[in-house]
């Protein structure tokens, strides 16, 4: 079941976070963590300080993307090699000589290093917002005198996917790929979580209210 935790800043809920993966510790239940990236070094401190070694070692602390290289490390995934921006940047120029005539816009642009990285780039930033390059394709056709240039982007994304379907070698699929495997986090569950739930979620952690 997921529930919520809402309140102002300063008002506990990071307290009361702590307080209840202490209480499951106690019980000898296990817990993970789930906080931003830049807070995983200060969460894992914050950890030993609240529940000291002995109830520690029972709650583990992950970033999304640090929590999904470890189920594909569990999984047999975590073998893949990661591009590179300069393996990124050659897929889309590969991409790109593979749909010659199709694209009018940007093909002469293939040979050209800094245009493929900036389209790699351009791609990275679509993953993180959702959007495959099917979905781009569908948008494009609405975008009045821009939409045969974003059509040929598209066309560009939907290639470099095609590439790299299923490999899990673009940094940014790796949650992806890691979400494909659902079996670990229920496995996990079962036997470490009892009956509770498994994943606890912190903001970034909050600052005293002023006073005066």
């Amino acid at each position: 079941m997921l529930k919520l935790l809402l309140g102002a800043s300063g008002s506990g809920k990071t307290t009361l976070l702590y307080q209840r993966i202490r209480a499951r510790a106690e019980a000898g239940g296990r817990s993970i963590l789930l906080v931003p990236e830049q807070f995983t070094s200060s969460t894992e401190g914050r950890i030993h300080r609240e529940l000291g070694d002995a109830l520690s070692g029972l709650v583990e602390s992950f970033s999304f993307t640090s929590l999904a290289e470890h189920i594909l490390s569990a999984e047999g995934g975590s073998a893949v090699q990661t591009l590179s921006d300069a393996g990124r940047a050659v897929l889309v120029r590969r991409a790109l000589e593979e749909l010659q005539d199709n694209v009018h816009y940007y093909y002469r642009h293939r040979r050209s290093a800094a245009f493929c990285q900036m389209a790699a780039e351009t791609i990275d930033e679509l993953k993180s917002a959702g959007l495959s390059g099917r979905q781009l394709y569908e948008l494009a056709q609405d975008c009045g005198t821009d939409s045969a240039k974003l059509s040929e982007l598209a066309l560009i994304f939907q290639g470099y996917e095609t590439l790299l379907a299923g490999t899990g070698m673009d940094p940014s699929d790796r949650l992806t790929l890691a979400a494909s495997r659902p079996h670990w986090l229920g496995a996990n569950c079962r036997s470490s979580c009892g009956t509770g739930p498994s994943l606890s979620t912190s903001s970034t952690p909050s600052t005293p209210r002023k006073s005066g």
